[in-house]
């Protein structure tokens, strides 16, 4: 399975899920910094950049990098919080889908949420589970 595969996947679930939980969604036009306009009933549209993650060592490993192509060069950036409201990441193996803030995401490289605590507690662990509700 191919990268624009994986997209394809992650964005139907995501919109699925959205619609599960009575939202409408839509999809943009044209090139944009985000996948998916979702309307929660709230003052304005959101909008969500969705990405395909599968589980590693019992966690869900997340790329936060864009990638762009310019005159045969390969160009990346970190999103920043006007590109979008919420990141939502599509597990396959489980079909799980985590939504994160924008502002929690903005400028980093990857994002790690453990799928399951670990057996010690550490103050900086995200856990998947507690990203299941927009």
């Amino acid at each position: 399975m191919n990268t624009n595969d994986k997209s394809q996947i992650a964005e139907l679930a995501v919109a699925a899920d959205l619609a599960k939980r009575g939202y409408t969604v839509s999809i943009p036009m044209g090139v944009t910094s985000y996948d998916l306009i979702v309307d929660r009933g709230g003052e304005k549209l959101e909008k969500v950049q969705v990405k395909y993650t599968t589980e590693k060592d019992g966690c869900l490993d997340i790329s936060l990098e864009r990638t762009s192509y310019r005159r045969e060069q390969t160009i990346s950036n970190q999103y920043t919080e006007d590109d979008f409201d919420w990141l939502a990441a599509y597990s396959a193996p489980n079909g799980t889908v985590c939504y994160i803030p924008v502002d929690e995401v903005a400028g980093m490289r990857a994002l790690r949420l453990r799928i399951e605590p670990p057996m010690r507690n550490y103050s900086k662990i995200n856990l998947a589970e507690s990203y299941v509700h927009i």
